[in-house]
This record gives structure tokens, sequence and C-alpha cells, in this order.
């Protein structure tokens, strides 16, 4: 198994304020891996950084064996990494099938079955329904939907879904963790964030938690569903 992506000794933060604090993480290709913590310890800050908008102080950032510190976003994007981001950020005057059409692409060489704007319907059959409604006509859910489906047809190599449930109905939440295990069982490589911790047990393959800028604790969810001291301490259960 190859490593999609790789964070040694990982410093960083913004202006005088320091938010990230030695951090090593990694994530084997085809592999789910959860990033935890209460809000505001460190997991939007390194999630920029992997996407290339915060420079590391210090450390390193591997993505599919390149190290990519340096690197302009856009350059990132077209490297394989797709975010869905926390907030959705659909574009309010492009339908549905504009924002499917427009970011299509085949970022993922290694992919045997590309995602397009028809996989994403077969999905999630309500966007076929609104294929034609502005980004702007459509419900929290829709939008989150929308979303995913504009990360997916970029054909990713590494998929981050930053707080992709939040906000939402639990109907549709039940949609959003059907989605994300069927792309763990198509072998899609993905980090994830999100607060539902006891979701992400059935679907992880392993779990980081951050507190404070540091990686206080990992491993897979048989060792994490024993670990009640991490959930007193960290997670707030």
């Amino acid at each position: 198994m190859t490593t999609m992506l790789n964070i040694s000794r990982l410093y960083a933060g913004y202006d005088a304020s320091s938010v990230l604090f030695d951090v090593d993480l990694e994530l084997q290709t085809g592999q789910v891996l959860s990033l935890l913590g209460r809000n505001g310890m460190g997991k939007s800050t390194l999630i920029r950084c992997v996407l290339g908008l915060i420079s590391p102080r210090q450390g390193s950032i591997y993505i599919d064996g390149v190290c990519t510190n340096g690197w302009q976003p856009d350059r990132i994007a077209r490297a394989g990494v797709s975010i869905v981001p926390e907030g959705r950020q659909c574009f309010p005057n492009l339908t549905v099938h504009e924002h499917l059409s427009a970011f299509s692409a085949n970022r993922n060489p290694a992919s045997t079955q590309l995602w397009n704007a028809e996989r994403v319907y077969h999905m999630f059959p309500r966007l076929a329904e609104r294929k034609n409604n502005l980004g702007n006509q459509l419900s929290g859910g829709e939008q989150q939907m929308l979303a995913i489906g504009r990360a997916l047809v970029t054909n990713p190599k590494l998929l981050i879904l930053d707080e992709a449930t939040e906000g939402l109905a639990p109907k549709i939440r039940d949609e959003i963790w059907a989605c994300l295990s069927r792309l763990k069982h198509e072998g899609q490589t993905v980090l994830v964030v999100d607060k539902y911790v006891n979701r992400l047990m059935q679907i992880a393959d392993h779990h980081v938690v951050i507190e404070k800028g540091r990686c206080v604790w990992e491993g897979d969810s048989d060792a994490l569903s024993k670990a009640s001291a991490v959930w007193e301490r960290y997670l707030g259960i």
C-alpha cells in the first residue's frame, strides 16, 4: 500500500499566532482517515496547509510521494486534491449541472471508473431533479450533495471533507454517510473532519485526535471504542 498523504513535523499558524506544533500524519492510498478534536484545536488549519492556503513554518507535506511545500492552491488541486469545504460554498449563479460540468476533470489516472455528472446524479437523485436549479435555489442538504458531487467530478486522488454533515437534517446526514461508505468501498482516499465520531468509526480505517495543535492520539476504530480516556479528555463525550 502506498502513502497518499504524509505530514511530518509540521508547524503552522497565522501571523504571530502558532496553531500547529510538530504534527505527524499519514494516510494510505485507499483508506479513510478521520481528523478528530474539539473546535479550535487546529483541524481546519491543518487542512488549509494541505490545500496550500497556509505555508508551513516548519515541516513537510507530501502528496502521492511529492513534496508540496510552497505550492499554490491551484497546483495542489491539479495534483489531485479536492475539498468539500465547510459551508458548501456553491456558486449562486451556476446551475447544478453547470457546477458538475465546469469542474469536470481526471486528476487520478489510476481511477478505473470516472466520476461524471451522471454518476453523481445516480448517487444523489435529488440533484438530478434539480439539475437546472441555481446554487442559491437549493436547500442546505442539496447544496451539500452538490459540493460533494463537484469535488468528485474532479476525480481526485485525495478527497477532503470538512464538516460535511454540519447543520443537516438526520435524513440528509444518512445520505452523506452512505455516500462516504460507497466511496470507501470503491477505494477513494478520504480525509474527513466531522463531529459525529460514532458514525466515523463505522467508516474510517484510522483516526487522529488533535488537541491544541498537537496530535495526541491515533488508532483504528476498535482502539478508539475502548479508549475511554480519549473520549473524556479530547472529544467532549
